[in-house]
């Protein structure tokens, strides 16, 4: 059956090569929601009712027309995807991938590691004839089900991808010399899909600006998060909670999952000499963050150096606060211990890094505005970390 789908696919790709593409048609999923269930608005730096999107869409070109190829082509994976059966999640994997690899264009040259590399995933001649590789939802399927010749496997080929983070998801099936820098797109590709399957009628808009600079016949930037990546009280396949100890504290990581890097204390930072005011967990981007303790979240947003960040109150004047995350799960509110509340992010220069130099999670325990050492604090409390 696959193979059949694939001749089809070249057959169809050879005409479409060769003839000028008319109106891209994009099919709109409608997203199923729980009765009980209330929309979510808790993207980091959000476009609310009516709003722009701002941060959430950066990535994306200024220029109009480029700027439209990007959402044509992020629709045509979202329709193909959702042809091969592939959920939202995956759709998201496909999105932050195609941006890394090609800019969400099309593009029909490669480079100097790879000169045989076309299209939104620069795949090479191993994956399949050119004309597929060149027809965007030829690619797309290709990406999600595997090449033509062995050792190209496709998304759906990889055992347990979905538990996997999402740059490392992307990374097994691309295999990059540069695995983690898939990350820096998923806020962005979070919001595009978001977009393309939240809406199944276009908001009335006042904008005289041209339909083409946003996806067709929809404003840019959803009003919830279908895929419930941005933002979520419930984990993702394979984040469950953390482990907590008799004293109601857990490690905002899972053991075995970070080293301890840099610590509270004093440190010269980029010539700067100044109070590093936590402990820093070196870990991989999309690695699930747990609430240390049980408390109320106050804060759950962008915040200047530290990116994404969360913080949260507990009993006594104690606070804790978790910085430079690559995805919020929570919204102000009441939080249990061990709960998931982001993903680590800090890959330089991604959405929500803030200032960081690479991917880690920024850990704090304050009393009141006193900073506290978070490793002496965290071992009296029966959760060493």
């Amino acid at each position: 059956m696959r193979t059949g789908t694939k001749v089809a696919l070249a057959a169809g790709a050879a005409v479409v090569l060769l003839v000028a593409p008319l109106l891209l048609v994009v099919t709109v999923i409608a997203a199923t929601v729980a009765a009980a269930a209330a929309p979510q608005r808790c993207l980091p730096d959000g476009p609310g009712q009516g709003g722009a999107p701002g941060r959430l869409l950066d990535g994306l070109s200024t220029n109009p027309r480029v700027r439209a190829q990007q959402w044509a082509n992020a629709a045509a994976i979202v329709t193909q995807g959702t042809a091969d059966g592939v959920p939202v999640r995956g759709l998201v994997i496909a999105v932050m991938t195609a941006r890394q690899e090609s800019s969400l264009i099309n593009v029909a040259y490669g480079d100097t590691a790879g000169p045989d590399s076309r299209g939104l995933f620069q795949q090479r001649d191993p994956w399949g004839p050119l004309a597929i590789r060149m027809n965007p939802r030829g690619a797309v399927h290709l990406f999600f089900t595997g090449g033509h010749a062995a050792g190209t496997p496709g998304l759906l080929d990889l055992p347990g991808w979905p538990s996997m983070p999402l740059w490392q998801a992307a990374n097994r099936v691309q295999r990059s010399a540069f695995p983690t820098a898939y990350a820096r797109w998923q806020t962005l590709a979070t919001t595009m899909v978001a977009t393309l399957v939240d809406r199944t009628v276009p908001p009335a808009s006042s904008s005289s600006a041209p339909s083409s600079t946003g996806p067709p016949a929809m404003q840019e930037g959803p009003d919830t998060d279908p895929a419930g990546l941005v933002c979520t009280t419930e984990p993702a396949p394979g984040e469950a909670g953390g482990a907590v100890g008799a004293g109601g504290w857990a490690a905002p990581v899972a053991a075995g999952r970070y080293t301890l890097s840099s610590p509270f204390g004093m440190r010269t930072l980029e010539g700067v000499r100044r109070l590093h005011a936590g402990q820093d967990l070196a870990v991989p981007v999309g690695t699930p963050v747990y609430a240390a303790a049980a408390g109320t979240v106050v804060f759950a947003g962008s915040a200047s150096g530290y990116g994404y960040l969360v913080t949260i109150q507990h009993p006594d004047g104690v606070s804790t606060r978790y910085a430079h995350l690559s995805v919020i799960r929570v919204r102000p509110g009441p939080v249990a211990a061990g709960a998931v509340i982001g993903l680590s992010g800090g890959a330089r220069g991604a959405p929500g890094a803030g200032h960081s130099t690479g991917p880690h999670l920024h850990f704090e325990v304050r009393r009141g505005s006193t900073p506290i050492d978070p490793v002496s604090w965290m071992q009296r409390h029966g959760a060493p970390l």
